[in-house]
């Protein structure tokens, strides 16, 4: 088409629209899909979830706000549906005067641009206009164009676009209002998304709109159904719910996941029509449920091997029990290694990922029985069916293996909601090898690994502290430095004296925070974003610090010259016992970067890249070089982005301060990429390698 812009932020003027409308091609100009095509989901986002109890004929009394309206004929539509009122809201006035002759005065057309003030004062005028009339908001692909930028803006201009239209947005709505968003869910703006309804008490329902003729997965098109509640009416539910996927219950999630969640639907809904195809090295996760039962899950793991010539086509491998996280299955790597040694063409990894019933967990794991004739008969009762749909093309059956012997499990101690990671789940493992130091400090008592791991994760142990029971007590073994990773940060602290700070962005459970306390005499300030983390922290890992300053309340953190000052100038006496050495902050840790003003000895950058592994659109690996998701395991990406190195090179003591950060990756090329990034920062840099996990 001719007159589309040579850069997107063309969309963000009226001119261009106007210019775009005036092609006689383009009378009635549908973005996405046609609405009438999606009616049915439409009404059920409607009826189902958002306006109560009303009949179809009586919902059809709502308010109509199309945002962005172009010459779409969703108001046409919807006015033969038999919705009366209904508002046009664009800013090309030539669109709105060429609607208005088309349909007369049957609907309204306004001139309005949502990045204007004249967009929270139309609904300021709607909300009193109509006091007692539920309204539907519809954005079809307008959110989409509206925060795009081009590569060369800033994306805080993505943030501040969605903000204002998202707050406003919000702000028009009541309790039985509905805002549904059609949208090809690109990364950034389900990222807005999630940025602006975190924390917010709006529950979210998504519907993906797939066809078989689709042939893109980043094409694919979803509807998000957002509507308000009250802490008295809220439902029992989480914040999210993914339904109607083909053959799959519906999934309650946490708006953290969101992002996590559209990729996998796009992935599974992609491929449906060429899962059963070899692609070389393709690798690709699912969630799987046991016949009739929606309680319990369990996560596949399908990859492709390489080798040509195999023995068998399709091979399924019983992961042992909390070792998911091990390398052999976490990785491509690891997967083809796998697949070689079992001959196959197919390799499909199988493991439990969560029940709702913790308690009960290890009754209803039967993957993890030592007797092999009930884990047959549990498969083939429960799960051959659903396995049998990854199975390559014109073969004949999977051949099931179990590999190795399962880490005990003692218990499953707990799972607390969080709105980053799903669930935040702990479970105590039986220690197999004893130590000399250990022996000494629990004698003949057992001792055992206490674990972290997140749902929307659960091939990664985020965190693990040895403990042993003394009496009705549990002691844990923070000075026992059997983790590799602790021992290289605490041999960095020999450069720090110690009466000088350190900064710890990302807390997770403490357990690193408690390991210096026990070796160093540091003062500590520690960053932690997620609070469900927080609570396991203290609860079940040993983390004493009670409460935490809130980033998000303070204007900026200034420098304090020790951590008990710290404390009283915030005035939260129990956010920190200055004998513990140690203050708390909950919230973002960019933020609090931003924030701060004051200097440390030392900065330990100790907080994972949580991006998906798997490419969306060809479900491939990540394999490129660079800092690409999925190749960068630790630190997180975006704290390598140079005016984050910038910041934090500010607030190390100047010519002395030291940044300690965790890189994780099995690339090379990715490896040097870091190196080189953090070359551009810094005069020195020295390499500790740990011992590489099989």
């Amino acid at each position: 088409m001719d007159i589309l812009p040579t850069n997107v932020s063309s969309f963000r003027t009226s001119s261009y629209w106007n210019q775009f409308y005036s092609n006689p091609k383009l009378k009635e100009f549908e973005w996405y899909i046609d609405i009438r095509e999606i009616l049915g989901t439409f009404y059920k986002c409607i009826v189902e979830r958002c306006l109560g109890n009303g009949s179809k004929e009586e919902l059809k009394e709502s308010v109509i706000v199309n945002i962005g309206c172009g010459n779409s004929n969703l108001s046409d539509v919807l006015l033969e549906e038999g919705f009366k009122t209904i508002y046009n809201l664009d800013f090309s006035q030539q669109v709105l005067n060429e609607m208005r002759l088309k349909g007369g005065d049957r609907a309204h057309f306004v001139n309005v641009d949502v990045s204007k003030k004249e967009y929270e004062e139309f609904g300021d005028m709607l909300n009193e206009k109509y006091p007692e009339i539920p309204k539907i908001i519809v954005d079809k692909a307008f959110m989409d164009a509206f925060i795009s930028i081009d590569e060369n803006e800033s994306k805080d201009l993505i943030k501040t676009r969605a903000k204002i239209y998202l707050e406003n947005t919000f702000k028009m709505m009541r309790e039985r209002d509905v805002f549904i968003i059609i949208s090809i869910s690109q990364d950034y703006v389900v990222a807005e998304l999630m940025r602006n309804l975190l924390m917010k008490k709006m529950y979210v329902d998504i519907y993906p709109l797939y066809t078989k003729l689709e042939r893109k997965a980043h094409m694919i098109q979803f509807i998000y159904a957002i509507y308000k509640y009250e802490e008295k009416e809220k439902m029992g539910r989480k914040q999210c719910i993914m339904k109607d996927m083909p053959n799959m219950p519906s999934e309650e999630f946490e708006m953290g996941q969101l992002l996590k969640k559209v990729k996998m639907a796009k992935t599974t809904l992609y491929l449906g029509p060429t899962i059963r195809k070899h692609t070389p090295e393709r690798r690709l996760a699912f969630d799987i449920f046991p016949s009739n039962q929606t309680d319990t899950c369990f996560t596949v793991v399908m990859y492709d091997s390489k080798q040509r010539n195999t023995k068998i086509k399709n091979a399924c491998i019983i992961v042992p029990a909390a070792q998911e996280h091990l390398w052999l299955y976490s990785t491509a790597e690891g997967n083809q290694e796998l697949a070689m040694t079992a001959s196959c063409s197919r390799l499909l990894l199988i493991w439990l990922k969560y029940t709702k019933d913790v308690s009960n967990l290890l009754n209803l794991n039967p993957l993890d029985s030592y007797n092999d004739e009930r884990v047959m008969e549990y498969i083939k009762r429960n799960l051959a069916e659903t396995l049998d749909n990854f199975s390559l093309e014109k073969s004949l059956g999977i051949t099931i293996m179990k590999v190795g012997e399962s880490a005990r499990i003692r218990g499953w101690i707990s799972e607390i909601p969080s709105k980053y990671a799903g669930k935040v789940i702990v479970r105590d493992v039986y220690h197999q090898e004893t130590s000399e130091q250990e022996n000494k400090k629990c004698g003949d008592t057992q001792v055992y690994a206490r674990q972290m791991i997140f749902a929307s994760n659960p091939q990664v142990i985020q965190s693990e502290v040895l403990y042993c029971e003394d009496g009705s007590k549990q002691k844990f073994l923070f000075s026992n430095l059997n983790n590799e990773y602790h021992t290289a940060i605490t041999l960095a602290m020999g450069f720090v004296t110690s009466e000088q700070r350190v900064l710890i962005l990302g807390g997770g459970t403490g357990v690193l925070t408690n390991v210096l306390l026990e070796e160093v005499e540091n003062e500590f300030v520690v960053v932690e974003l997620d609070e469900a983390v927080l609570k396991a922290a203290r609860e079940y890992f040993g983390y004493t610090v009670e409460e935490s300053i809130d980033i998000e309340e303070i204007d900026h953190i200034k420098e304090c010259e020790s951590v008990k000052e710290c404390v009283t100038e915030k005035h939260n006496s129990n956010a920190a016992k200055p004998e513990l050495r140690v203050v708390h902050y909950t919230g973002d840790a960019l933020q609090f970067l931003r924030k701060s003003k004051g200097r440390y000895a030392a900065i330990i950058l100790d907080i994972n890249n949580s991006s998906d592994q798997n490419d969306v659109e060809s479900g491939n690996e990540a394999s490129e070089s660079g800092l690409r998701s999925g190749v960068l395991m630790s630190p997180s990406p975006e704290f390598l982005d140079s005016e984050v190195l910038d910041k934090m090179e500010e607030l190390l003591e100047e010519n002395r301060g030291i940044l300690v950060l965790n890189v994780l990756t099995r690339s090379r090329e990715t490896r040097k990429a870091v190196l080189n990034k953090l070359s551009e920062k810094f005069k020195f840099i020295a390499q500790v390698k740990t011992p590489k996990v099989s």
